[in-house]
């Protein structure tokens, strides 16, 4: 159960999948298409609401599929199905976890986590790249987001009085994993 929860290969595929995918929904702007829908009666509040839809379906998808399979594979590679019934409080990494769940029931509420995580920091960069207008300065600011989101989740202890700024940021919801040890 531990080395699942060290899979960061599984956060990054899907980050990369969230940056195509919100990369894809700017098409109209290099195609000159982007005055038509402009000038369309409800052309950018459909669009927007049509695109926000497929953004939250595409990356619970997405995000439920990379992690489930990852945890699928590693009960049958390890033929450890029978530890699914045990208390998420008998592994000593989670033994401070508040909820009274089995280990089975934590992989659910993991995925399910990590896919709201994965869904909110999509339409942060989503919004960022919206907004922003010009892809070298979005990316760049969507990159400092993820770096002062890192430097506050490594720097800032739990018992600070500033410590929600540890989990308030765009790189906890990146990685939420140290949340539940």
């Amino acid at each position: 159960v531990d080395s699942i929860f060290e899979h960061k290969a599984v956060h990054m595929a899907v980050l990369i999948h969230l940056f195509i995918l919100i990369l894809m929904f700017f098409d109209e702007r290099k195609n000159g298409l982007w005055n038509v829908i402009y000038s369309c009666k409800n052309g950018r509040a459909y669009m927007s609401v049509c695109r926000l839809c497929s953004l939250v379906i595409c990356n619970l998808l997405f995000t439920c599929l990379a992690f489930g399979s990852v945890i699928l594979t590693s009960l049958i590679d390890y033929d450890s199905f029978y530890i699914l019934s045990r208390p998420v409080q008998c592994i000593s990494a989670f033994q401070n976890f508040t909820l009274q769940m089995n280990i089975g029931g934590f992989f659910i509420y993991y995925v399910i986590w990590q896919a709201v995580a994965a869904v909110m920091m999509s339409v942060i960069v989503w919004f960022v790249l919206s907004v922003v207008h010009n892809r070298t300065y979005a990316f760049v600011i969507v990159s400092l987001m993820f770096l002062v989101g890192y430097y506050l989740t490594t720097t800032i202890t739990e018992q600070s009085p500033v410590a929600v700024l540890r989990y308030a940021n765009l790189y906890f919801l990146y990685d939420t994993t140290y949340v539940y040890s």
